[in-house]
């Protein structure tokens, strides 16, 4: 291609070219650590390439199923244990085995391995399946050669990795949201195994750096972003890095920490205030210098060839936003000026590209993008292919905000549509969604996060999207060099109507409905009709070829297609087609533990001993839960007392207690010890918003003549910040969280007025106090903490599928693994007729799990029946008939 008008970025001074030299001439014979990192090079010359299908899905056709194993055999050992789930399930005692088995056409394809890869050379496909590449398609393997320079450049038609043009399909994922290594290895294998070429990865501030601004940043387990990047490499997937440090994301606060609000009340996100800048510099230098002392950078050999500052930002309400864009910019430079910087869907600087987010992005690249340079002297990328979203208590057909999912045909349409019209970078996000663990979750938001992305929350591959995709990415693999080469971007072509004839006025299409862009010979044509059209290509685009196969058009299509030569006129993938075989698994759940008790239970117990209301905070109303839980940054819960003294304010019979709170934020209510009643907002959204929490009460006649005084406890519970920051009505002040003011029977109880109110953060510990339950005990108490402990064999772990928990007999909580706080369970239903919970199934990572006496402590808030917790297996198996079908939100692709 004519590369006279694409950026070249500044090489880098020589002293730190002499660092990498010696770093990497130590390095590519043993590994060192760097920085606390341990970094493992081997010469590219010693590398073996595991044997990869040369595109084994041409025709728009999926593979056979990437897992087609014998039935799971049940593995409670319940007297009498037969699989709950399914039925058909053979009976097998304690002993559990699955044996995979491929069709002839996936022998040669690499194994998917659960295997330990941390200390495999990179691209070696000795333990990992790696990319496979082609022409305008390349693989980080194809350039990686320890520690040598990959040179990133572009024009206004693509990326270009020394010199060469590249087309990348990219999935997210995100480290945070999945267990850690384990998780990520197998996320990735099955990565490649889809036909992607890139991940995206975010990184999430207030976790990394929760509590306060000189604490150590955290890279440990989920956290150890270097770790990922690296198991990328290893399978020849380049890197899009996004540092944010605002993400959005669906991730509470938007992935800012709290505590940056408490140190500077008055301070002003995402602007040219110093405290922020002073604070966002010191966090993305610290994530890039950690990536640089790793050896991750493009610029040094890694993968990393994209790298993301800020986010979606929009500036329309300051007035120095232009101040902010540039400087934005300038920072991201001084980080790392030797790949390109992106600013997405929002302002940009001129020192970064400017991407995409969205559903279609086509009007974007016809408006040439924000900034007026995509594809003119910046290349079309498309950050964030949106899957959509899900909140508690909602339905797909009806969602409040967001959107719940994206069909396959649609997904794959919008993709084609990019390709066509000059898009050279795709990345779905969510590719792979995972799990909202710990407080992570943002306000309403579930905690599996985007079910409806090619793999499920669970990671399992989510059929028949994930088949129809792969269809589609191996037909993109083999036209790449074709869609690239010229290095221009193809104008949309009139397409003739093959059911008419040359002397009829007619014969081409409306081009407002039908249209074609044809690159050297291959085309993208598109059908936005209701209809099934007849089209052929002879002549489209200027072509001279004298015979073609006419096309048939499904209605709202985007297809690809070959434009000349002897195979003119062959649909390599239509959009709208997913083949039966894409539809012929089902998905296969088999309980394996039925009962994982025995349970023991502790109730909350507000004024025992180890109540500990020693640390309460005294003031005139409850304390903001922010402040409040400072120390405790990833708490969700508060407690607040107040003894109601006022003569006549509590009555004998009926009340009603009103709160005023944060949107997204549960109340329950304790007056004298015992519960009374529970109120919840969960939208998301931000602002405050009034529960009414009624209840009965019954005086005793000591009460206001000097005896007793009745009390009133709160248990506040936190549902999750609001993401947004900036943008989309969202302020750029510090977000609040909690209880902000109160009125019994009407009558306002907080003020200096009244008796004083204790705050306290968190919840006094119930669990090490358990005591066991009795047989059949009926439903705990709201409030209560259970626990259990349970086995699992470690080939059950490492089998592909999933282990899920099905928590449907509960109410509202947390549940932990083994120390690891799986995020929030909720049994709400969706809204609609169907009375499905939002969420009724939990992902257990393997990296969580232990072989013996896994400890899984239970705290729910709104009570229910922990004996009807449940451990299962949920699989992909092969199907002799189609069983699935192409829709958002069904039921029997994903185990949700």
């Amino acid at each position: 291609g004519d590369h006279r008008d694409q950026h070249s970025f500044p090489t880098r001074r020589a002293s730190d070219l002499a660092a990498v030299v010696v770093v990497v001439a130590a390095a590519a014979v043993v590994g060192v650590a760097i920085a606390g990192v341990a970094v493992v090079l081997r010469h590219r010359s010693s590398a073996r390439r595991v044997a990869v299908p040369a595109d084994p899905l041409l025709w728009g056709r999926p593979g056979p199923p990437a897992f087609a194993g014998r039935e799971l055999p049940n593995t409670d050992n319940v007297a009498g244990g037969a699989a709950a789930e399914d039925q058909s399930a053979p009976p097998g005692g304690g002993a559990w085995w699955l044996e995979a088995t491929r069709s002839s056409a996936e022998e040669e394809a690499p194994p998917t391995t659960d295997a330990d890869s941390s200390d495999s050379p990179w691209c070696s496909g000795a333990t990992t399946p790696v990319v496979a590449s082609r022409a305008g398609f390349p693989s980080y393997c194809d350039l990686y050669g320890a520690g040598t320079a990959i040179r990133v450049t572009y024009d206004g038609r693509s990326l270009l990795f020394n010199e060469s043009r590249a087309l990348l399909m990219s999935g997210s994922l995100h480290g945070a949201r999945s267990g850690g290594p384990r998780s990520w290895r197998r996320a990735l294998d099955t990565a490649v195994e889809q036909g992607l070429n890139a991940m995206e990865i975010y990184v999430f501030w207030n976790a990394h750096q929760a509590s306060n601004a000189s604490a150590a940043y955290d890279w440990s387990g989920n956290l150890d972003v270097t770790g990922l990047i690296a198991e990328c490499a290893k399978r020849g997937l380049f890197v899009t890095l996004r540092l944010g440090p605002y993400v959005c994301a669906e991730w509470t606060y938007g992935g800012i920490p709290a505590w940056l609000g408490l140190e500077y009340p008055d301070i002003e996100y995402r602007t040219t205030d110093p405290r922020w800048l002073a604070a966002m510099a010191d966090f993305v230098g610290a994530v890039a210098a950690r990536v640089r002392a790793a050896g991750l950078w493009a610029s040094q050999g890694g993968p990393v060839v994209l790298a993301q500052i800020e986010n979606e930002l929009d500036v329309d309400d300051l007035d120095d936003g232009a101040a902010y864009v540039a400087w934005c910019g300038e920072l991201a430079v001084g980080l790392e000026p030797d790949v390109p910087w992106l600013m997405c869907n929002g302002a940009a600087s001129n020192l970064t590209i400017n991407t995409y987010n969205g559903q279609d992005g086509a009007d974007f690249l016809a408006q040439h993008g924000q900034n007026g340079r995509v594809l003119v002297d910046q290349p079309a990328i498309w950050t964030e292919n949106e899957g959509g979203y899900q909140l508690w208590g909602e339905s797909a057909d009806a969602p409040s905000d967001y959107f719940w999912g994206t069909s396959a045909a649609a997904l794959a349409r919008a993709t084609l549509r990019w390709i066509a019209r000059g898009g050279s970078v795709v990345n779905y996000y969510m590719w792979a969604g995972g799990s909202n663990l710990g407080a992570s979750a943002a306000a309403g938001i579930t905690q599996g996060y985007a079910f409806d992305a090619p793999l499920c929350s669970n990671m399992i591959p989510h059929q028949p999207k994930f088949d129809h995709l792969r269809s589609m990415h191996a037909a993109l693999r083999r036209v790449a060099r074709a869609l690239l080469a010229s290095g221009t971007v193809a104008a949309p072509s009139k397409v003739r109507d093959a059911t008419t004839t040359t002397t009829n006025a007619s014969i081409f299409f409306d081009e407002a409905t039908v249209r074609a862009f044809v690159y050297d010979d291959v085309a993208v044509v598109e059908n936005d009709g209701a209809d099934a059209l007849t089209a052929s290509l002879l002549g489209v685009g200027g072509g001279t070829t004298t015979t073609c196969r006419d096309v048939r058009l499904a209605p709202t299509s985007a297809a690809l297609v070959i434009a000349g030569g002897d195979e003119c006129g062959t649909v390599l993938f239509d959009s709208a087609v997913v083949a039966p075989e894409a539809t012929m698994y089902r998905r296969r759940d088999v309980v394996v533990r039925g009962d994982l008790g025995p349970w023991s239970d502790a109730a909350l117990d507000l004024d025992g001993a180890a109540a500990a209301w020693d640390d309460a905070v005294v003031a005139d109303g409850p304390v903001e839960f922010t402040a409040l839980t400072a120390k405790r940054p990833s708490e969700q819960y508060a407690r607040f007392r107040r003894d109601v003294s006022e003569r006549g304010l509590l009555r004998d019979g009926a009340n009603e207690l009103v709160v005023q709170v944060e949107k997204s934020s549960g109340v329950l209510l304790f007056v004298d010890g015992a519960f009374r009643a529970h109120a919840h907002e969960q939208s998301h959204d931000q602002g405050a918003v009034n529960l009414s929490l009624g209840f009965e009460y019954a005086q005793v006649p000591s009460v206001m003549r000097g005896g007793v005084v009745p009390t009133l406890d709160l248990v506040y519970e936190s549902f999750g910040y609001h993401n947004l920051m900036g943008r989309w009505g969202a302020g750029r002040a510090a977000k609040t969280k909690g209880i902000y003011a109160a009125w019994l029977n009407g009558v306002s109880i907080v003020g200096s007025s009244g008796a004083p109110w204790l705050s306290a953060p968190g919840l006094p510990r119930g669990a090490d106090g358990a005591v066991p339950r009795t047989p059949q005990h009926p439903a705990t108490p709201p409030c209560t903490w259970s626990v259990a402990e349970f086995d699992v064999a470690p080939a059950l772990v490492d089998a592909p599928g999933a282990l899920v928990l099905d928590l449907g007999s509960l109410g509202r909580g947390h549940a932990t693994l083994n120390g690891h706080d799986l995020g929030r369970f909720w049994n709400i239903t969706r809204g609609d007729a169907s009375a499905r919970p939002t969420q009724r199934y939990y992902h257990l990572p393997p990296d969580f799990l232990v072989a013996k006496k896994n400890r899984l402590e239970v705290f729910d808030a709104l009570g229910g029946d922990p004996d009807g917790v449940r451990l299962l297996h949920t699989a992909l198996v092969a199907s002799p008939t189609p069983v699935l079908e192409d829709a958002v939100d069904s039921p029997a692709s994903c185990l949700e």
